[in-house]
């Protein structure tokens, strides 16, 4: 076996759950902002960019 330098592997979902945590600051945003979210919001955002997301959220800004 080869002495490994480090080691890359995706933390989340494998060890750590985190895509509630990331609903909750995104509808805390956009509750700031006036605007309803919810989990469905939360699944049409899967992939997008942040701008894109935040376009989206708030279309008339």
């Amino acid at each position: 076996m080869t002495n490994s330098q480090a080691f890359i592997f995706d933390m989340d979902g494998v060890l750590v759950n985190t895509l509630e945590f990331h609903y909750l600051a995104w509808k805390q945003v956009a509750e700031a902002g006036g605007v309803s979210f919810t989990h469905d919001d939360m699944d049409r955002f899967r992939g997008l960019h942040r701008r894109e997301c935040l376009s989206r959220l708030f279309p008339d800004a």
